[in-house]
């Protein structure tokens, strides 16, 4: 039997709220254990590019004619990397809430899709999909294989006084998608209410909250 939109988008709401339960364990406890159940939410959310895969996040959106916009830094390219260059850390949250110089607008899935995380052993930029099913598909979102990936290992490598490579991708992604998630939810609310979601107080103080949202590696 097909799921209603009804069904799906209650789903969407406690994937969100397993999302946002995850993080706040992690960061109170440290954890990792809690970061296994972030893994696998990412991924029904938002993981592209599986014969079987249906982002419930993205797809939703979709059928609901309901782009997932923001703003972010400029995609990385192969004359980025200099010929000397053996690391290239994303250190602080370079996602946005409102327009700001030197951002461009995304929708999630071109965000998703754009070269940002530069990979030492293979000398190129992959985009944060790939950076998510690597963490999400080997390392206990779905399984556990026997080999670390070279994503994996580039960002286990990477450290701050706050997290590791992979616990700052986790945080900073997790945010991004509760907020955007969240914000769909509060928006359907308003369409189904003869609200203008412009006013609506709700999603004024979830749009600030997030904006202000403070997430780096140190």
């Amino acid at each position: 039997m097909k799921k209603d939109i009804e069904y799906r988008l209650t789903e969407l709401d406690t994937a969100l709220r397993a999302l946002e339960i995850g993080i706040g364990n992690f960061n109170r406890t440290r954890e990792e254990a809690h970061l296994l159940g972030v893994k696998a939410t990412l991924r029904a959310l938002i993981a592209m590019g599986g014969k079987n895969m249906t982002p419930l996040l993205i797809d939703i959106a979709k059928h609901m004619n309901m782009p997932l916009e923001f703003y972010s830094t400029a995609p990385k390219r192969k004359i980025d990397i200099e010929p000397r260059l053996i690391a290239s850390v994303i250190a602080g949250r370079n996602w946005n809430v409102y327009p700001s110089i030197n951002l461009q607008k995304y929708t999630l899935e071109e965000w998703l899709m754009t070269p940002a995380y530069f990979i030492s052993k293979t000398r190129e930029y992959r985009n944060r999909n790939d950076v998510l099913r690597q963490i999400s598909e080997s390392e206990g979102g779905a399984h556990f294989d026997r080999v670390v990936k070279e994503i994996v290992d580039e960002l286990q490598r990477q450290s701050g006084s706050r997290y590791n490579g992979i616990q700052f991708f986790l945080v900073d992604l997790s945010a991004l998608v509760f907020w955007l998630g969240k914000r769909f939810l509060l928006s359907i609310n308003c369409d189904r209410n003869s609200i203008d979601p412009q006013n609506d107080e709700r999603i004024k103080k979830h749009d600030e909250y997030f904006n202000n949202l403070h997430i780096s590696i140190m």
